[in-house]
């Protein structure tokens, strides 16, 4: 039985820890959690790149648990930039920070600096996608959670926040860098001096041998699904899209499916089936050769005894995704727990 994992090393938890909650990237942890699991902004190390006209501090963000790490941005008077991570040339990256505008305004975001705009943004020097941007009020504060998409081309290590000379005089603090090699908003995570790179949130086997079993096994887990999304996945994979067992979710619709790759190739479905409610639901999904299941609030809605599990690679992957990090889930997750055989179902 597994309940959770910290640094790939399972290990019991309370019944009463607070969900993980993915909802447009926002992390709801604990809020020492959320402040321990993010850069915390120390001068930028070489190959995350440079800093000019911004000063750091220590404000206490009661969001955050207390007094977090911040870098300061000025008035107009000098061009100010703090970039924090390295996105090799032609790669892909979402880039994320949380910020306070010292008005508590929502910030205005330019491509460039312009009359007006508080502030632009670079990923590897290069302009980010304006269509991509997605500003999150937290709530019951002024702080922001700001996301974006660029495809680095110019120069590797500049990525940040840059204010210039002709914007707005407004200045701001940000904190909780997090530039990841994904092109949907994740979770903030902890990470390691300039190592700000990461994959989508996942439970891998890295350090103990056979953590999954790919022969038999139960997926259990409650869930509130975030609207806003046509398909979302859950999964328990190779690391590939092409030997897996996945939760197949359409969060406008508020439904369900058991997808499953099958010997032989290509995929079987049970269908879509409601959750049946926006509150907490237990889903519960079983798989083994010719012994498929999918329950719901305690319910079994679908059931298979006809198909065989494409086995080429072992599992290795549990992921709020699809096996290759695609189409990640934004929503609310607790009481995970995935077994190794069935005889619990």
């Amino acid at each position: 039985k597994l309940t959770t994992n910290s640094n790939d090393v399972l290990e019991e938890i309370p019944d009463d820890f607070p969900p993980v909650s993915y909802e447009n990237g926002e992390s709801l942890l604990n809020p020492e959690d959320v402040a321990e699991n993010t850069c915390l902004n120390s001068r930028p190390s070489a190959n995350e790149g440079s800093a000019g006209g911004v000063t750091y501090e220590i404000v206490d963000v009661p969001y955050f648990g207390g007094n977090t790490n911040v870098v300061r941005y000025g008035d107009n008077t000098s061009i100010r930039f703090r970039y924090y991570g390295d996105a090799p040339i032609g790669t892909t990256y979402g880039s994320a920070f949380y910020v306070l505008m010292d008005d508590g305004s929502e910030p205005v975001i330019g491509v460039n600096d312009g009359v007006g705009i508080d502030f632009y943004l670079r990923v590897g020097g290069s302009l980010y996608d304006p269509s991509s941007i997605i500003i999150t009020p937290i709530p019951s504060t002024n702080w922001y959670r700001i996301f974006v998409i660029g495809t680095s081309a110019a120069v590797a290590n500049r990525t940040g926040i840059l204010k210039g000379t002709t914007g707005s005089a407004k200045g701001f603090i940000a904190t909780q860098f997090d530039l990841t090699n994904t092109t949907a908003p994740s979770s903030p995570i902890h990470t390691t001096g300039s190592a700000l790179t990461r994959q989508p949130d996942s439970i891998t086997n890295i350090g103990r041998a056979e953590l999954f079993n790919s022969d038999e096994g139960i997926i259990d887990l409650k869930m509130i699904l975030k609207k806003g999304d046509s398909t979302r996945r859950i999964s328990l994979s190779d690391g590939s899209n092409t030997t897996n067992i996945e939760l197949f979710l359409i969060p406008d619709d508020n439904k369900i499916a058991l997808f499953f790759t099958k010997l032989g190739g290509g995929f079987v479905s049970s269908g879509l089936f409601p959750l049946g409610s926006t509150d907490w639901v237990r889903v519960r999904a079983k798989y083994k050769n010719l012994d498929f299941a999918l329950e719901i609030g305690g319910v079994e809605v679908w059931s298979n005894t006809s198909y065989l599990m494409n086995k080429t690679n072992p599992f290795t992957v549990f992921n709020f995704a699809l096996g290759g990090g695609s189409n990640p889930v934004f929503g609310k997750f607790k009481d995970l727990t995935i077994y190794k055989d069935i005889t619990s179902y």
